[in-house]
């Protein structure tokens, strides 16, 4: 069976859709398990008490990194499928102008 330039272009579409949900779930599910503020509270020594918000503050960063990169990976793909939807659409519009002038000249 062969495959064409517009079976190409649907198919990267879907992934590229696919990949995009996939991306933009894992960022909403990207949240942290540890380190609550209560932890943090219910440190015995001030000291301890002030490497456990250093601990907290640094997961806190990571995790918003994580799910900024998450969203921004989703947002790619998205954006690519677009380009491709374009591609796709162009390229249906081109074959139906060559398909109507063919038929013209047929009937001339």
């Amino acid at each position: 069976m062969k495959v064409g330039a517009n079976d190409a272009l649907r198919w990267g579409i879907v992934v590229l859709l696919s990949l995009a949900s996939v991306f933009w779930y894992a960022a909403r599910l990207t949240h942290m398990r540890c380190c609550s503020q209560d932890w943090v509270d219910s440190a015995p020594t001030e000291v301890v008490r002030n490497d456990r918000a250093k601990v907290r503050a640094w997961n806190l960063s990571e995790v918003a990194n994580l799910r900024r990169k998450t969203y921004r990976d989703s947002l790619i793909c998205v954006g690519a499928a677009a380009i491709m939807s374009g591609l796709y659409l162009a390229s249906r519009i081109s074959r139906k102008k060559a398909v109507t002038q063919r038929e013209t000249k047929d009937t001339v």
